[in-house]
C-alpha cells in the first residue's frame, strides 16, 4: 500500500477555470508552477515599498 502523498498536476486552462468560479478566496495568494499549485508568501513592508516606488516611476 502506497501512503506517500500523491501529487495532482493541473493545466492552465484549469487553473484558469478555478479562478472564474471563485474556488479560492480572492486574498488567496498563489501561483501555478509547472502544474502545482504553490501557496505565497504574503507580500511584507519592503515588497510592498518597492512595489509602490515602481508604480510611481511608471505612472
Amino acid at each position: 500500500m502506497n501512503l506517500a502523498p500523491q501529487r495532482h498536476r493541473i493545466s492552465v486552462s484549469e487553473w484558469h477555470k478555478m479562478g472564474k468560479h471563485n474556488i479560492f478566496p480572492p486574498e488567496a495568494r498563489m501561483e501555478l508552477i509547472k502544474g502545482e499549485i504553490i501557496d505565497m508568501a504574503p507580500i511584507g513592508p519592503s515588497h510592498a515599498g518597492c512595489v509602490i516606488n515602481m508604480i510611481e516611476m511608471f505612472a
